[in-house]
């Protein structure tokens, strides 16, 4: 291409899962749920944001931008109602103070949805609509949340907050994922990138050193694997290096050695009253850990957190071997049904998916696609929260290569930036803010005609640059239609890239966001 390839690449796939590296399982996630996504998104499209700032209650030590909950299985004590509330375990007091977990549920099923549908259809109403929602919980001043849990999980005449409420920002995880998908938006622009990054660095900054954190962080069972996930997903989304790193070595040197028995178990779940969904509760939050860290493509096995195993043979292998037999059939299950909720459960969980793919156990993937995806029940929504799996999977690292010489191209000089396919070269040069389009014998040439805004009409062809974006239209590819994908740079590979579906024929347009480098535009015919 004659210049280094940037951050983004767009290219065409022959399907929405694309070729896989050799000896690895692949499964087109995508086309698996496409109906579902757009049957959650398109109703999402019309659902104005809620933030913590829509609801308070007087039991809150906090102020409106204060997120606030109460701790679940704590009641009133009968012998005493009006002083403080008295544990039982397992059962959820659904009196409790819930507005505040209910918006944050909202807005992780809505955004991850919206954003996913943006991705399958190129539609931009979908990003648009996720994008609003960011700016008001995270970047609005008068409606975003306050960066902390100081008050999350409070016990009525006991504590004004605990560390173990952390564990309520779980639902953030898939938000923050979604928002890595985001980048190329339009609608997603420098200043909103900004504000969303800045409060994820907020927020890691008070888990990582206040004291609810720290005790939240050396909680032995579920509660310290969600804090390593949470941490893990935040980081990556504000490119914090040092903590991914972090989470990367607890996971091998805590989590592992410390909650997994030497059978697959987890013993600190299966003592609780709700054993069966503790347990999949905590194989889901260790295996979004290994997704989200794993580095199979450094060709060393520490940085697969799948094939990491201790001394003595555990890890996520040995953990799916001991759970799976038991999503596959429950009544096998050796251990007392939970005191509620036990018939909701199991659920289409992420971890046989991510499994499934990373260990090539192909009945894994084959007994998620059989699950139930989605509920109604609240205790579920609450505890299921990896519902968009193709927002984490980052697709198969390819080599530019295995896609062949590309029809189209898109590269950079400077501040020049030059688009050629088979009929048409587009140079935009943004130091004079002008385009020039030359496709036969037709040619144009225009100056900004506002600010942001530039247009090229000929012909019934439209070519626009917005915010820094170039619009194009894909007469490049020529007839017939296309699995068209996203690339990214692989982040440690950068003569591989990453695969992003995106369904498109040659009437539609793609974005190109100049910043950071070029790309190219590979062509496979379906």
């Amino acid at each position: 291409m004659g210049v280094a390839v940037g951050n983004l690449l767009l290219l065409a796939a022959v399907s929405a899962a694309g070729p896989t590296r050799a000896g690895r399982l692949s499964a087109d996630v995508w086309a698996t749920d496409h109906d579902r996504i757009l049957r959650i998104a398109d109703p999402a499209l019309g659902e104005a944001p809620v933030t913590v700032t829509a609801a308070s209650s007087p039991r809150s030590a906090g102020g409106p931008h204060d997120y606030f909950s109460e701790a679940d299985y704590w009641w009133p004590d009968p012998a005493n109602p009006g002083g403080p509330y008295i544990q039982r375990d397992g059962m959820s007091n659904p009196d409790n103070f819930d507005d505040h977990r209910k918006a944050m549920r909202r807005l992780s099923v809505a955004v991850p949805a919206l954003v996913a549908a943006w991705k399958l259809t190129g539609q931009p109403r979908y990003a648009e609509q996720a994008v609003r929602h960011l700016r008001a919980w995270f970047v609005d001043e008068a409606t975003r949340m306050s960066p902390h849990l100081h008050y999350a999980q409070a016990i009525h005449g006991r504590v004004t907050g605990r560390g173990t409420g952390i564990i309520d920002t779980l639902h953030l995880v898939e938000v923050a994922r979604a928002v890595e998908w985001l980048d190329a938006a339009p609608s997603f622009d420098a200043g909103m990138r900004a504000g969303v990054r800045g409060w994820f660095a907020d927020y890691l900054r008070w888990m990582t050193t206040d004291k609810n954190g720290i005790e939240e962080r050396d909680a032995k069972n579920n509660h310290g694997t969600c804090w390593v996930l949470q941490v893990a997903a935040f980081a990556r989304v504000t490119g914090d290096r040092q903590l991914m790193d972090y989470c990367r070595n607890r996971f091998r040197t805590v989590l592992l050695p410390n909650q997994m028995a030497a059978d697959g178990s987890f013993p600190e779940e299966l003592r609780r009253t709700k054993p069966y969904g503790y347990s999949l509760f905590n194989l889901e939050a260790l295996a979004g850990i290994a997704q989200l860290l794993s580095t199979p493509s450094r060709g060393r096995e520490a940085d697969d957190l799948w094939a990491f195993t201790l001394p003595d043979g555990r890890g996520m292998r040995r953990a799916m071997q001991f759970m799976v037999p038991y999503i596959r059939d429950k009544k096998s299950w050796p251990r007392p049904p939970d005191v509620m909720y036990d018939r909701e459960w199991p659920m289409r969980q992420a971890s046989l998916l991510f499994a499934g793919l990373a260990l090539s156990e192909p009945g894994y993937v084959e007994l998620w696609r059989k699950l139930p995806a989605d509920s109604d029940v609240d205790e579920v929504i609450r505890n299921f929260f990896i519902r968009q799996p193709a927002l984490w999977l980052d697709g198969p690292a390819l080599s530019r290569g295995e896609w062949g010489a590309p029809v189209v191209t898109v590269t950079q000089a400077g501040e020049k930036w030059t688009i050629a396919g088979q009929r048409q070269r587009v140079v935009f040069d943004a130091a004079d803010l002008s385009i020039r389009v030359d496709a036969g014998a037709a040619q144009w040439r225009m100056q900004s005609s506002a600010p942001g805004d530039l247009q090229a009409r000929a012909e019934g062809k439209t070519l626009s640059l917005r915010r820094r974006t170039l619009r194009l239209p894909l007469t490049f590819l020529g007839k017939g239609r296309y699995h068209a994908t996203l690339g990214r740079d692989d982040p440690v590979n950068g003569a591989a890239v990453q695969l992003e579906p995106r369904e498109l024929t040659r009437q539609d347009f793609i974005d190109v966001p100049l910043r950071d480098g070029g790309g190219f535009i590979a062509r496979r015919a379906r």
